[in-house]
This record gives C-alpha cells, sequence and structure tokens, in this order.
C-alpha cells in the first residue's frame, strides 16, 4: 500500500545579533504521532530575527518494494498554534525536503534524511505550542505534535563577555561580512494576473543542489528569501500545478554589498491546443543534433509532463523560409525527432508524444532581415490532453 508521509517540523529561535542564542535541543513533547514507518527525530528548535526553525531527521522503517513505497514532503498550509488556538504561525519555507505537492520517494530501508522548516517567528514569551499538520488518512500520514516545549524568554539577555582575570586583552580585527542577497517577488497567472499559490526551488548551479523551497502566500503569491552566497550562479524554478514552470538563473559574481532582487514571476496556465514555444532549444546552423545548452529547457518539459501522467503532447519542428523547400522539411522532422528522442530517453512514454514537421510553411516573419527571421526555427509543442 502507497502512503504519502507529510512531515511537520520544529523551532529553532535565535534572537538576533545582539541577543544571546536561545536553541532548544530536543525539545519536550507532550504528545506526539507514533508510526511503524518511519522515526521523526526533533534535533532542535532556534528561533531566529526572522523566522522559527524546526530542525529534523527522518528515518525510513518500511521496506521498499512495488506494494509498500513511502513518500516525504511538508505541507504548506502547516500552521503553528498557541495560546489557546489564539495565536497562529504561518509556514514559510524549507530546505532539504520539498513542499506538497512535490514529494521526496524513499529509497531503501533505514534511509536518514534531515532537514529543516521555516515557520513565522514565534512572539517573545510563546514556549508552549502545537504543530499541526493535516488530519490523518489512510493514504497519508500526518505528523501533528501537541505541546512543544522550548526555551523563548519574554525579554532576551544581552550578550556578555566575561574576562578572565589577569589574561590580557588580545585585540582582533572584525572580519568584514559577507554580503547577502535577498529575492524577492510575486508569482502571478500570466493571463488573469492574479496571485498564484506556487513553489519557488532555489538551488546552486551547477550541480542543482536544492539551497530553499519558497511556497508563496496563497493571497499574494508573495516569496521571499535571505542569503549569502557562497557561488557565483544559482537558479530559481516557479511552479504551479496547471501551469508551464519558469526557469531563470541568477549570476552572483560581481556581488560587493547587500542586494535586493525582485523577481516577479508569471506562469502560462495549461491549455489544450494552444502551441507554446519552447525557448531555449538550440541547433547547429542547418544541422539537427540537440545542443546542450537546451537540456534546461527540455527538462521542464520532461518535468511538467511527470507531474502531469495523462497528458499528451504534439511537438512541432519550423524552419526558416529561405532555402530548399524539401531540405527544410526533413531538417525540421529531423529536429522534431530528436527531441522527442530526448523526452523517451527521460522516461517519457512516447506514445504520448506526436510530432508533426512543417519546415518553412508557417513562418512567423515572412519578410526581413536574417535577425528578424530567427524567430521563425523553432520547436513549438501542443497539449492534446491534459
Amino acid at each position: 500500500m502507497k502512503k504519502n508521509v507529510c512531515l511537520l517540523i520544529f523551532l529553532c529561535l535565535t534572537l538576533g545579533e545582539v541577543y544571546a542564542q536561545v536553541i532548544t535541543e530536543n525539545p519536550r513533547i507532550d504528545q506526539e504521532l507514533k508510526t511503524n514507518s518511519m522515526t521523526l527525530r526533533i534535533q532542535r528548535v532556534e528561533i531566529t530575527d526572522e523566522a522559527t526553525v524546526f530542525y529534523c531527521e527522518a528515518v525510513n522503517l518500511t521496506r521498499i518494494n512495488l506494494f509498500s513505497q513511502f513518500y516525504l514532503n511538508v505541507k504548506p498550509d502547516a500552521v503553528i498554534i498557541a495560546a489557546g488556538g489564539r495565536k497562529t504561525y504561518r509556514f514559510l519555507r524549507s530546505t532539504g525536503i520539498p513542499v506538497a505537492p512535490a514529494m521526496y520517494k524513499f529509497k531503501r530501508l533505514n534511509e536518514i534524511i534531515s532537514f529543516q522548516v521555516y515557520f513565522e517567528k514565534l512572539d517573545p514569551g510563546v514556549e508552549v505550542f502545537d504543530l499541526f499538520e493535516c488530519q490523518n488518512t489512510d493514504a497519508e500520514i500526518c505528523f501533528n505534535y501537541y505541546g512543544i516545549h522550548v526555551r523563548n524568554p519574554e525579554n532576551a539577555a544581552p550578550v556578555t563577555f566575561n574576562k578572565t582575570p589577569g589574561a590580557e586583552r588580545t585585540e582582533t580585527k572584525p572580519v568584514p561580512a559577507k554580503p547577502k542577497v535577498t529575492i524577492k517577488g510575486k508569482v502571478f497567472n500570466s493571463q488573469t494576473q492574479q496571485p498564484l499559490s506556487a513553489l519557488v526551488l532555489l538551488e546552486t548551479l551547477p550541480g542543482n543542489k536544492a539551497l530553499a523551497t519558497l511556497q508563496t502566500d496563497p493571497r499574494t503569491g508573495t516569496y521571499i528569501y535571505t542569503f549569502t552566497p557562497d557561488k557565483k550562479s544559482y537558479g530559481y524554478t516557479a511552479s504551479a500545478r496547471g501551469y508551464i514552470a519558469v526557469q531563470e538563473n541568477l549570476d552572483f559574481s560581481d556581488i560587493t554589498e547587500n542586494q535586493t532582487i525582485i523577481k516577479d514571476i508569471y506562469l502560462k496556465p495549461i491549455e489544450v491546443g494552444k502551441p507554446i514555444r519552447l525557448e531555449k532549444i538550440y541547433f547547429a546552423q542547418g544541422e539537427y543534433t540537440l545542443l546542450t545548452s537546451s537540456f534546461a529547457e527540455l527538462d521542464k518539459l520532461v518535468k511538467l509532463m511527470q507531474d502531469n501522467p495523462t497528458m499528451e503532447i504534439l511537438l512541432e519542428g519550423h524552419t526558416d523560409i529561405i532555402g530548399n523547400p524539401v531540405d527544410n522539411q526533413t531538417l525540421s522532422e529531423n529536429r522534431v525527432k530528436n527531441v522527442k528522442d530526448y523526452l523517451v530517453k527521460k522516461s517519457i512514454s512516447g506514445i504520448r508524444i506526436q510530432t508533426k514537421a512543417y519546415g518553412g510553411n508557417k513562418p512567423i516573419v515572412a519578410q526581413g532581415s536574417d535577425e528578424e527571421r530567427k524567430i521563425n526555427r523553432r520547436v513549438e509543442f501542443t497539449v492534446l490532453k491534459k
């Protein structure tokens, strides 16, 4: 029986640079869910000046086979409840674990996953609270905790340093702080301009190592994340169920001071029968072999079809109108075939992919310079079935 295991997480509070750090190691819990399929250890709770952070470790106790598979994620509507329900603190983001509907699939028995989940910052003095994720069902196990005890005093004492008697004072030069980057913005429906409940995944490049998964506010579409770049290149992918994902790279090689980057993102709804251009598909001039710079764009299409397992598409290949029509037709056929082959190699069933080549018969620009006619050379896909 396949179950989706959703995890909620604990808080770790840091009270700002001028106050002593407050950390609760292995916080006491009055009541927590027990399950034979997994153990979840809350290692510590920290409270920062921006958020409440849970540090957790999950251990899979189930043998993985065709009939028993377990998945791990965090519900975006998870909430901290305090003061008898009078105070609530929303989920913000996670690191090391996906946010639903995305899922991490356990690969083996006794596999260990470490992750952090961020909620809104607890008010000072809130030291006992509940963590509620969802209602348990036969297909879903929710990790709900009641009576979580942490240290979170009303007034944190300033940091003091005791000088050892007789010890000479040693002057140390301050280490310059590394610049921080804040990336923020909103995610919208590109057609209606309405805000979306979406996921924004931040990754390091190359390697695509997840940095953070952000859940936008469903009311405003807002997301925000602050970090200290330790690499030059990062990327983000914004996605929402029923929409085409958007991906973009970010270059921080020249950053010398704190920066705030505003990225408003517009997602196109998936519509049956409407062609969508694959923007970054590249071939050598007059050739049909895909260049490696095309793979990132094609991987987005792979992900879209993985997330929508009943989706069927039509791939369409086009060339410029200049040149021999027969050669152009053959070139467009080979190019669109190579795109399909790439998807099939990524485990997308070929039955779900139809192809059609038009050569130069459907130009976007019929007249103009070589530069203006570049737009004619393209690969598009049309959703035939959602």
